[in-house]
């Protein structure tokens, strides 16, 4: 069972600005309550009962035969009673104890425990589908690393010859090798650009799907065939390339149904805000907050 921040809801009559009055919190019952009709007192404590189902759960939880168990429910109950007669019922620790584990009960029963379905969320569905639904449904993605004798529009007949062919040797050198990092594709390059006297440029890019590259870089990339090879010298808008593919994000294009699966964590956790609005709402119950009252510091 997860621990959910509670919210304090105040009652109100009517929409005044001003806070309710202060209302105690409800009485805690140190009694325990029958799970079932049919659930069996099979102990008592000063009159207080003990039923089957706390021994069932408690031989359960503590791999522990009946008596054992039974003998914990009764601990249980006594030290209970005990803190009880020394005040600690209206302790703040035990009654905000009381009531975060009151609020985690209401959720895990009526939240954690739905089975929601797509028409729950209403438009909050398409809102997750359009963040989130790239996931279940993209091309493949690629990562790289590329060296580059960068080529600017002016640059001579003289000086893009020799950067296609200092290119050429970086892509000899490393041809067939499998296995490269990105480090050692710019160790190979270096001191062939040095000795070329052209200009190096190394980088390594984001993962992109092959429609969203430069097209001769893309396809350049996407044809080597596995990561830790390069690619051959290429000529992209930037200048002349060898591209190393370093990274890999699989295509994924799952059937609905998957897809729907696949989101429903994101979109229940989206909607959780607004199931408990809702709640409020059927309830009838205003929310205010006073937000001037709040230290303006920042959270460490």
């Amino acid at each position: 069972m997860k621990a959910w921040p509670w919210i304090a809801l105040a009652a109100c009559g009517g929409g005044s600005t001003e806070p309710a009055e202060h209302v105690a919190p409800p009485a805690m019952s140190l009694d325990a309550t029958p799970t079932a009709p049919d659930d069996a007192v099979v102990a008592t404590v000063d009159g207080h009962p003990i039923y089957a189902s706390c021994v069932a759960a408690q031989a359960a939880a503590d791999h522990v035969g009946a008596q054992a168990a039974l003998r914990e429910c009764i601990d249980f109950e006594l030290l209970a009673r005990a803190a009880a007669a020394r005040g600690l019922a209206d302790d703040p620790d035990v009654r905000y104890a009381w009531r975060t584990a009151l609020v985690n009960r209401e959720v895990e029963r009526d939240f954690e425990d739905h089975a929601f379905s797509v028409g729950d969320f209403g438009p909050l569905w398409a809102l997750v589908k359009k963040r989130r639904g790239y996931l279940f449904d993209h091309a493949e993605f690629r990562g790289s690393t590329y060296v580059r004798v960068p080529i600017d529009d002016g640059e001579s007949a003289a000086d893009a010859a020799a950067a296609r062919d200092a290119m050429a040797k970086v892509a000899a050198a490393v041809a067939g090798q499998a296995g490269l990092s990105g480090a050692d594709l710019v160790d190979i390059a270096t001191p062939i650009a040095a000795a070329a006297h052209v200009p190096l440029e190394h980088a390594t890019t984001e993962m992109y799907t092959q429609r969203s590259m430069d097209k001769p870089y893309a396809d350049a990339l996407f044809a080597v065939p596995e990561i830790g090879r390069a690619s051959p010298a290429v000529r992209t808008i930037y200048g002349w390339d060898v591209i190393l593919f370093t990274n890999v994000v699989p295509a994924v294009h799952d059937t609905p149904d998957d897809t729907v699966a696949g989101l429903m964590p994101e979109a229940r956790k989206v909607f959780f805000t607004r199931w408990v609005d809702g709640l409020a709402a059927a309830m009838t119950l205003d929310v205010h907050e006073f937000a001037d009252r709040i230290p303006d510091e920042d959270v460490p």
